[in-house]
């Protein structure tokens, strides 16, 4: 892994981008995500370029005023057709096996099922851990007065942490 890793990749400025090869969809549902966890910050107030620029997402050109994306946030909320020119070998994949089903998956979330919106590290993220919470059973104990112990979260948890684990660590450049 540290052979492969590119510091900074993320961090890399993207003159030539601009808000318009965002998915509006994904920085609407970012801002509102931020301002739940930060609601005294009031970012949902601030235009999405204040937004970006707030957040280290993009910054402003001192000399010119222009305002620039940072290659993470194009992986982040970018859409998918823009994301691959600067990326042409991102491919984001979750799919499901069931033993005996005689598919190839039978349950899939990609960047190629164009009918499902833009697909980007957003996206992706929250349509693959909507499916796992849904298919992850919660298991069965009971606490000292004989009721039903609800699950500890773990398991949750630590789907979460590898999804995101794999889809930050990922490597978008080969």
């Amino acid at each position: 892994m540290m052979r492969n890793q590119v510091p900074n990749a993320d961090a890399q400025v993207l003159p030539a981008y601009t808000l318009d090869d965002l998915d509006l969809s994904s920085l609407r549902r970012l801002k509102e995500l931020t301002d739940q966890r930060y609601p005294a910050q009031n970012m949902a107030a601030m235009s999405d370029a204040d937004f970006l620029i707030r957040t280290g997402a993009a910054t402003r050109n001192r000399k010119t005023g222009e305002f620039m994306l940072k290659a993470g946030t194009l992986l982040f909320l970018g859409k998918t057709n823009v994301i691959r020119e600067l990326f042409p070998h991102f491919h984001l994949d979750y799919f499901e096996f069931k033993n005996g089903s005689g598919h190839r998956w039978d349950h899939r979330i990609s960047d190629d099922d164009y009918l499902t919106g833009e697909i980007n590290i957003l996206t992706f993220f929250e349509k693959v851990m909507n499916r796992l919470q849904a298919i992850v059973q919660e298991p069965f104990a009971l606490d000292e007065n004989l009721m039903r112990r609800p699950d500890s979260g773990w398991t949750a948890t630590a789907l979460r942490e590898a999804l995101v684990n794999s889809l930050v660590h990922a490597d978008y450049q080969t």
